[in-house]
């Protein structure tokens, strides 16, 4: 204990600390599996959470108010007409124009590998339409009317109204924001159970070790400093080897999904480095906080 003594206190923290993962290495790997189970569980809720929240939030702002579809049959001259109509309309906020080759083409985008289904045919299957934008006070009486209205516009095919279902996906949105949320915290709540029971294992192990500290006079900070310290070191090597594993599940997956749903492109995405390293930090916290729940049940089983 003198030569420790004569250390300084930081070097002394620390040879301890590596001294006592590596006494016991089926311990020390139990730990770790347990801190890098929890970890990577909650990263994954975060991940999954988080992609799920973003998916469902372009989901339910997507789209638009209403589409003024037109007769294959329309002239130039009406579509001109009808889009001024349109413009000119009080109840509308912008219009645009699809023509049957740009929805065409939009179709076989979003189809991405599956656009072979679409071989043998043309865009004059598709409709030209008016994409519609609505004023944002529009209740759904009055948007049923102005559909209604516009329906029987000639040269006017069909009036889609979205509003009403966007206001749906909306509520369904907001219903997974809140779903991902509590699993987020059961998750925590989960690794937190298993890091505790897995460190009072260990620590019950161990106790040897920590008696014979106590009978060569480390008190304090100078008993538990050591076994916190590790408990520190085992939660960050458990979450960087976590967020590694987590990274490499990812471009399995999200990748190739990408690939087959273009729409996804640049949706999904990864944890973001201070994401990353917020977890590192939790697996930090969480291996402090399974070393001390150790230590405090070794002391009331004494």
């Amino acid at each position: 204990m003198s030569g420790g003594a004569r250390e300084r206190p930081a070097a002394y923290y620390f040879r301890r600390a590596l001294d006592s993962i590596t006494a016991s290495p089926v311990i020390t790997a139990g730990t770790l599996a347990s801190l890098g189970t929890s970890v990577t569980f909650v990263a994954a809720v975060f991940l999954v959470a988080a992609n799920a929240d973003r998916v469902t939030g372009l989901w339910a702002n997507a789209g638009i108010d209403a589409a003024v579809y037109l007769e294959p049959t329309v002239e130039e001259a009406r579509v001109v007409e009808l889009g001024e109509r349109l413009t000119d309309d009080p109840l509308v906020r912008s219009v645009r124009y699809v023509s049957p080759e740009e929805g065409w083409q939009f179709l076989a985008d979003s189809l991405g590998d599956s656009a072979e289904l679409l071989a043998g045919m043309d865009s004059s299957v598709i409709p030209a339409a008016f994409e519609v934008s609505l004023e944002g006070g529009l209740g759904p009486d009055d948007g049923r009317a102005w559909t209604e209205r516009w329906s029987e516009v000639g040269s006017v095919d069909d009036v889609q109204y979205n509003r009403l279902e966007r206001g749906r996906r909306g509520q369904a949105a907001v219903a997974v924001h809140w779903m991902t949320i509590a699993l987020a915290v059961l998750a925590v709540v989960a690794g937190a159970v298993m890091v505790a029971m897995s460190f009072q294992l260990a620590a019950h192990t161990r106790r040897d070790e920590l008696e014979v500290l106590r009978l060569m006079g480390a008190v304090g900070v100078r008993y538990w400093g050591p076994v916190v310290l590790a408990g520190v070191i085992e939660g960050v090597l458990a979450a960087v080897v976590g967020l590694a594993a987590l990274l490499a599940i990812y471009v399995g997956v999200a990748v190739p999904l990408t690939k087959e749903l273009p729409l996804l492109e640049g949706t999904l995405t990864f944890l973001a480095p201070s994401e990353a390293i917020l977890l590192v930090l939790g697996g930090a916290a969480l291996g402090a906080y399974g070393a001390v729940v150790g230590l405090w049940s070794l002391a009331r089983w004494r």
